[in-house]
């Protein structure tokens, strides 16, 4: 080493195989940041945790906002989990930001050199990783850095070369500075070495749909070419394609949904060609608009019509891409068809991801986190490996035949049908408990109609599970799962709850559900709360007064004793159908609820026209109720023990409203904390409320 030359470590607990340098001299500035006070509680929350792992809980409880769930959430691994890196043993990480993926890589024995240009978001990243003896991270520009020839058996570029175009050198395209970062990079690849991309889909679909572009905020801005570019651009799968041949590098193409950022589903490019029916696996996806540009919408149809033209993969809203000078090796380290992974909504303990090696017969369910199972009186997981089946599920054939026919026509024929498949597999009283997911979703379809259930995860213990139970959760979560589907045939629906439905699909087979209804929710919340990580107050008996056909909206509750410290973790969430008449919704708080004394209600998620009826707060004593405080928002003599934000009153066809001004409305309360001194059991939040409509 030249005496002007230092190597530029943060994290040096140990030295890197080889190391990177930099001239001392020679270091750009670099600024990006997701803002000034975002990262400072970042910081903090990282900083002043005991878990950093990539699976931390602890972490994950902290999650505020789009900022920290980016950098906290244990959903960005599994981007890489989808990836197999048996016999790598070095990796650059080129912007690793604050250490989300680098703890992951970290984790898996890799040695790791990290770069990040932003010094904060470094010294975060060191912290992350800390006691990672295999992680070194350096904070600078990776364009003023040389590494060693041979030597990284994989380098990423993860969220990385959108902003190649602002950070590079001196070329003047940004397709020029990401040909330059490849190139830079080709030359430190082992012989088996590649190099892993992820990236936003210029033309992916959400943004034709009107999605925010992400790193612009506007609608349509990458699809009509970056009028407002600012050296951030990202490329459709053909421009990829020729960036990459530019480069001499053999690729793969793989799609994670609903994008790289928190992918719940992994897609290979060669099953999506193979495999007539990949398109079901987007089934319940929904693209993120992470501005709030538009709302969740049907896209499935759409899928299945774009895997048949085999453009699929060219509207993906994210790219996965495995690239390298050796064309084997973009094979070797993505060995799946697909990989699912369950959501955060579950307990930690029982989160798996479900994967099917390419060509194979078989698929593979496994946990993803170490830890041993609970022991439970009626409820036990099976992670195992089970038998591929082709063809499509039937709750996917459902919504088909929905859209051809009237609604309740089609219901009734479809669910008998249904009903007698599940007294048919009762019968021989043999593992009914496997029977207790035999839901129209975890049935597969074949070409000659053939019926084969799937995905038998659960073994229900109590004697007192029968087909009739099992038929009221197929039903219950069928018209969950295709709830934003019937919003878009809603002409064709009559005014129905979930309620209703399901006792005209009981009445049709001869049984009077209301004799069993109360003890099927009892059981279905006792089912849940054993699986789920927080129900968030959330009911079966909730969901079943839903309108089927109208588009829904979150209500949150808050409640803390200070002042701007509402954190989500002291909150429940209710939903609620807009359009339709005022609803009566009813938190239950937590016994650790009971000193609380500020609540907030956060009526909705979008700019809208709704009213409040009242809102009350009681508290229970041995099952005596008592009113602490009770108020109408819309009265002028009520609205000073209230604090309105982005919320306005308005008058339309006469009445009163008030009227959502973005995205973020909420009402604040405070109750007076003498009224609460009394030893209640627990309080109740009521509040009555009507959505008219919403943007």
């Amino acid at each position: 080493m030249s005496s002007d030359s230092r190597l530029i470590q943060i994290n040096c607990l140990a030295p890197t195989p080889a190391g990177f340098w930099v001239q001392s001299d020679n270091i750009s500035d670099f600024d990006y940041s997701d803002g000034e006070s975002e990262e400072k509680f970042l910081s903090d929350i990282i900083f002043n945790a005991i878990d950093h792992s990539s699976t931390s809980v602890e972490l994950e409880k902290k999650i505020q906002g789009w900022v920290t769930e980016y950098h906290l959430s244990p959903q960005r691994s599994n981007l890489l989990r989808y990836l197999e890196f048996d016999g790598k043993t070095t990796m650059l990480e080129l912007g690793c930001g604050c250490g989300a993926l680098t703890r992951y890589l970290g984790e898996l024995g890799l040695s790791v050199d990290a770069i990040e240009g932003s010094q904060n978001r470094a010294m975060v990243a060191k912290e992350r990783c800390r006691h990672l003896e295999n992680v070194s991270i350096a904070a600078c520009n990776f364009h003023d850095i040389s590494f060693p020839d041979n030597h990284y058996d994989l380098i990423s570029f993860v969220g990385v070369l959108e902003y190649a175009g602002r950070f590079s050198g001196n070329e003047k395209t940004a397709e020029q500075a990401v040909l330059h970062s490849l190139r830079k990079c080709i030359p430190s690849l082992t012989e088996n070495g590649a190099i892993i991309i992820a990236i936003e889909n210029r033309l992916g679909k959400k943004y034709f749909d009107g999605s925010g572009e992400d790193h612009y905020g506007l609608a349509f801005e990458g699809i009509r070419g970056y009028p407002h570019y600012s050296g951030i651009k990202t490329w459709s799968r053909n421009e990829w394609i020729d960036i990459l041949n530019k480069a001499e590098l053999h690729y793969s193409f793989h799609y994670p949904f609903p994008d790289y950022k928190l992918p719940s589903l992994v897609l290979n490019d060669k099953y999506v060609e193979t495999n007539q029916n990949a398109w079901v696996h987007l089934t319940s996806i929904s693209s993120r608009d992470y501005h709030n540009l538009i709302t969740p919408h049907y896209e499935l149809r759409f899928w299945e019509y774009a895997q048949r033209s085999g453009v699929l993969g060219s509207f993906a809203n994210s790219f996965l891409i495995i690239a390298s000078p050796n064309k084997s090796a973009t094979n070797d380290i993505a060995p799946n068809d697909f990989a699912h992974f369950s959501g955060l909504n579950r307990k930690p303990v029982y989160r798996t991801q479900t994967r099917k090696p390419n060509c194979a017969s078989l698929v593979n369910k496994l946990p993803l986190y170490t830890i041993d199972k609970p022991v439970t009186n009626f409820l036990e997981q099976n992670t195992k490996t089970e038998k591929w089946i082709a063809g499509a599920p039937l709750s996917n054939l459902w919504i088909k035949q929905l859209e051809k026919k009237p609604f309740l026509e089609t219901i009734n024929s479809l669910s008998s049908t249904y009903f007698s498949y599940l007294q048919s597999r009762f019968l021989d009283g043999k593992n009914t408990g496997l029977l207790v997911d035999l839901l129209p979703m975890n049935i597969i379809v074949d070409d000659s109609n053939n019926w084969t259930s799937f995905d038998h995860e659960w073994n229900y213990s109590l004697p007192t599970l029968d087909h009739k139970f099992v038929f009221f959760r197929g039903l219950f979560y069928f018209f969950e799962m295709a709830h934003i589907f019937l919003t878009t045939i809603d002409r064709k629906l009559p005014s129905i709850t979930l309620m209703d439905i399901l006792m005209i699909c009981f009445n049709n087979v001869g049984i009077d559900l209301t004799h069993n209804i109360t003890k099927y929710i009892d059981q279905e919340d006792e089912l849940q709360q054993n699986i789920l990580n927080d129900m968030h107050g959330s009911s079966a008996k909730d969901i079943l007064t839903l309108e089927l056909g109208k588009p829904r909206i979150p209500v949150q509750l808050f409640w803390t004793k200070t002042v701007n410290d509402f954190s989500e973790s002291q909150s429940q969430t209710k939903l609620i159908s807009i359009g339709h008449n005022f609803q009566t919704l009813i938190f239950t708080l937590p016994t650790a609820a009971k000193s609380s004394n500020i609540f907030r209600v956060d009526p909705g998620i979008t700019p809208g026209l709704f009213k409040i009826m009242f809102m009350e707060l009681a508290g229970y004593s041995d099952s005596k109720k008592i009113i602490l405080h009770r108020l109408q928002p819309s009265f002028f003599s009520n609205r000073k023990q209230i604090t309105y934000n982005n919320i306005r009153f308005t008058i339309k066809t006469l009445k009163l409203l008030m009227l959502s001004l973005n995205n973020d409305p909420s009402l604040v309360w405070s109750i007076p904390a003498t009224r609460l001194n009394q030893d209640f059991d627990y309080l109740e939040f009521k509040i009555s409320i009507n959505w008219i409509n919403a943007n």
